[in-house]
C-alpha cells in the first residue's frame, strides 16, 4: 500500500515539473545556456502573481466565495516561489560573470 503512495507521489512530481508553467519557467533560469533576461522576467512574474493574490485576498474579504482561497494560496506560493529563484537567478548570474572575468 505504501508503494502505490509513492507511485502516485513520484508521478504526480513528475506530471508537475514537465507540464506546470512555473516550473518550466524555473527550469529554464537555472539552465546555462539561458537567455540572461530569464531572472529578471521571473521576477515579474512574480510580482504579477503577488498582484493577483493581492486582488483574490481583496476578492474574498469582501465576501467573496471560499473557493478563492485557495487561489490565494497557488498564486501566493508563486509569487514567493519565483521571487526567490528570480532573485537568486540574477545573483547567480552576477557571481558567473565575475568569475568568467576573474579566469579571462
Amino acid at each position: 500500500m505504501i508503494g502505490l503512495y509513492f507511485q502516485v507521489a513520484f508521478g504526480l512530481h513528475g506530471l508537475l515539473q514537465r507540464h506546470a508553467p512555473t516550473n518550466t519557467l524555473l527550469r529554464a533560469v537555472r539552465a546555462r545556456t539561458g537567455s540572461p533576461w530569464l531572472p529578471v522576467a521571473t521576477l515579474l512574474v512574480g510580482v504579477g502573481y503577488f498582484c493577483a493574490t493581492r486582488t483574490c485576498v481583496a476578492i474574498v474579504e469582501s465576501g467573496g466565495p471560499g473557493w478563492m482561497n485557495l487561489l490565494v494560496l497557488l498564486f501566493g506560493w508563486n509569487a514567493i516561489k519565483l521571487g526567490i529563484s528570480g532573485t537568486t537567478g540574477t545573483g547567480m548570474q552576477a557571481w558567473a560573470s565575475l568569475r568568467a572575468k576573474a579566469s579571462a
